[in-house]
């Protein structure tokens, strides 16, 4: 629990993680709901494009939400309703961001081909169809979800390793 001004109230119950928002996105409204407990471990899963990387985005204070309510420990880091909104550095949230290594000019199929031996670039296609995102293949870094980007990262060490499976 907590005094209006977001400070802890001891004694008033268990810290816990309340996290029950809105975020227009343009393809659809994402809608988080997830209360925690101390000491609780949560996994965040979903297909891919679903707003996994959004969720942790808005908790972490990367991004707002557009309506609702997020209480970290018992402390409100962000509230429309009572218009809080705590800056990232105020909400002692740790984020390890996806590692995209993606050349935003060229498409995923031409990042993953690059990661390929110069023999083997056609095979690209394959090798988005492995991580189920071959529809994406003409899409550019930029048009394409946090989760979209990581799943087809064509950083070398990864094609390769991919690659020599095959061979």
């Amino acid at each position: 629990m907590e005094s209006a001004g977001g400070k802890k109230l001891a004694g008033k119950g268990p810290a816990v993680t309340l996290i029950n928002f809105e975020k227009d996105l343009p393809q659809f409204t994402l809608r988080a709901a997830l209360m925690l407990e101390r000491s609780v471990t949560a996994i965040l899963w979903g297909e891919s494009g679903a707003g996994k990387t959004t969720i942790l985005e808005c908790i972490a204070g990367l991004t707002n939400p557009d309506r609702g309510e997020i209480v970290i420990e018992g402390r409100t880091v962000f509230s429309s309703a009572r218009a809080v909104c705590l800056p990232p550095q105020e909400r002692r949230v740790g984020l390890v961001f996806q590692s995209y290594a993606l050349f935003p000019h060229l498409t995923a199929e031409e990042n993953v081909a690059l990661a390929l031996p110069r023999a083997e670039r056609g095979r690209a296609v394959e090798y988005l169809k492995r991580f189920r995102i071959d529809h994406l293949r003409r899409g550019k870094p930029p048009l394409l979800s946090g989760g979209e980007r990581h799943s087809g990262d064509a950083r070398p060490p990864r094609g390769r390793a991919i690659w020599d499976q095959d061979s």
